[in-house]
């Protein structure tokens, strides 16, 4: 197999480093030492970002990579760039503003001693710089769609990652998760820069090669994609490690694509390189091709990813309603942390969108019974650990109804049972409702649901408009007072919405308030 130490270069120079491995207990040599970087034991007795820097993880032409320990014990990463001039401070403020997942969380920068420092979460597996291949019904299953969801986030937040490779990839086998690990080369759209990025020739875009550092795109970072995949697939690069020249030579001649490879995929790869950025597939490209290629392997291909939970494993979709019944914060906790993504997309092809539109809802509870809902439909309702047969069952839980409706709950029960558009509206207005006047919209909610359809005026029970019609009548000799005596009856408001009538409720509240203020008067002795 090819070595895949990096050959990088400054965009539009010609400039190669290479990384290379770095013994930590070795003090450089006094020849050195006066234009020696740093190494471990310069930095081992200096807190940098509030860490303790511990033994170097690799070196390279751009930047040195440390293990670390933060102020409470916990492993985390350190990166020192070499490059005094570097800026990033908006980008970093994008990305902790963004958290993207798949990859690991930037928990601080800053300039130590005229050196940019980053701290980032250690995350667990191993890199796939290593020899790590994949097939390809693995790599369509579980590790595309998470790369593309990543790039996804990326490029909908304005930023380019502009140096996807697998020496950037860390694979979580046990959690069957992919990190993207590297944030260095990372910048906005169009990007201005002053000189170029350290980039590897194997696995960049062809424009980039004669644009000194002009042309980053999202199209580069497709293009940069493909090249990835192509090594994950077959332990080779598409692009041999050469030098700037040969590197474009190999742009102008068919690729040479492994014959170990299927035809669909080699398709997929040639829309990804194509020479032209236009010309090549996006992230909504990639996802169409997935969701046809799932659809057709689907009768061949059984689930093989499971998630851990409490003392079993969850292996279906419908395994998610029991897990709710046994113990909703912990499935909930889950669907937080993306650990239900891979898994989930077994079953249906747009499950990343569809866990992070749960994870987005305001209300966590109201995250996971959509997902509930979307995933085990039905009419029976699964909250907070517990079983309601249907709706009206949630009525009698006067907090968990409240709960309910104010989480936004009731209108995700009612688009995913086949309410109609009208329907919902009612229910998000119930929602809004329950906020405000809780026990008013409980009793709106009993109508709607017609369990109860009655209300209480001078001891008669009136459930009908026929009903209504005859109470008017026998207070016709005091038609004001009766109608005083309706207005403020217990229920009445929430029956006359029931009936469609809530547009007379002002008329027949204006209607008392006059007759209130008349009596009022006459007990004053005033003219009415």
């Amino acid at each position: 197999m090819p070595n895949r130490t990096a050959v990088t270069l400054q965009a539009g120079q010609l400039r190669q480093a290479k990384t290379r491995p770095v013994d930590p207990t070795k003090r450089p040599a006094a020849a050195e030492s006066a234009s020696a970087v740093p190494d471990t034991w310069a930095w081992s007795d200096r807190p940098v970002l509030g860490c303790r820097v511990g033994q170097v993880l690799a070196e390279g032409g751009e930047s040195t990579v440390y293990q670390a320990q933060d102020a409470q014990g916990r492993d985390c990463v350190l990166k020192r760039y070499k490059d005094p001039q570097r800026d990033r401070k908006a980008i970093y403020q994008r990305l902790q503003e963004l958290q993207p997942h798949h990859m690991p969380q930037l928990l601080a920068y800053g300039m130590v001693e005229g050196q940019l420092w980053e701290c980032m979460e250690r995350v667990p597996g191993r890199c796939l710089a290593e020899e790590i291949t994949f097939s390809e019904q693995e790599l369509r299953a579980v590790l595309l769609p998470q790369l593309v969801h990543l790039l996804q986030e990326l490029h909908a937040g304005g930023l380019l990652h502009n140096d996807l490779k697998p020496e950037n990839l860390v694979w979580d086998a046990s959690a069957q998760t992919l990190y993207l690990v590297d944030f260095g080369n990372m910048t906005g759209f169009a990007p201005q820069l002053e000189r170029g990025l350290g980039v590897t020739l194997s696995y960049v875009a062809p424009e980039i090669l004669t644009s000194r550092g002009k042309a980053w795109s999202t199209a580069s970072d497709i293009c940069a994609l493909g090249l990835t995949l192509y090594t994950l697939l077959t332990g080779q690069r598409l692009i041999p490690e050469a030098n700037l020249f040969q590197t474009k030579l190999c742009w102008q001649r068919e690729m040479p694509y492994a014959a170990s490879l299927s035809e669909g995929m080699r398709r997929l790869l040639r829309s990804m390189l194509r020479v032209e950025p236009k010309d090549r597939l996006d992230e909504s490209g990639l996802l169409h091709w997935i969701g046809e290629t799932e659809q057709a392997a689907a009768p061949q291909r059984p689930a093989v990813l499971t998630v851990h939970f409490r003392d079993g494993e969850l292996t279906t979709a419908e395994d998610l309603r029991t897990a709710a019944l046994q113990d909703w914060e912990q499935l909930s906790f889950l669907l937080q942390q993306h650990q239900l993504d891979a898994f989930l997309h077994q079953f249906r092809k747009d499950a990343y969108e569809l866990c992070s539109q749960c994870i987005r809802r305001m209300d966590p509870d109201a995250g996971l019974f959509e997902l509930l809902q979307t995933f085990c439909p039905g009419r029976e309702i699964v909250w907070h650990g517990r079983c309601y047969p249907e709706l009206a069952a949630l009525l009698p839980e006067q907090s968990e109804l409240t709960a309910f409706c104010c989480a936004g709950a009731l209108s995700v029960y009612c688009s995913s049972n086949g309410y109609t558009s009208e329907q919902i509206t009612y229910a998000q207005q119930l929602e809004d409702l329950m906020r405000k006047a809780p026990a008013l919209a409980a009793r709106q909610l009993e109508l709607a649901l017609g369990v109860r359809q009655q209300f209480t005026c001078g001891g008669q029970q009136i459930g009908t408009l026929a009903e209504l019609t005859a109470r008017l009548q026998a207070g016709a000799s005091d038609l004001d007072a009766c109608v005083q005596e309706l207005v403020q009856a217990d229920g009445f408001a929430a029956w006359m919405a029931g009936q469609g009538l809530e547009a007379v409720l002002p008329r027949a509240r204006a209607w008392a308030a006059v007759m209130e203020e008349n009596e009022a008067a006459a007990r004053r002795g005033e003219p009415v």
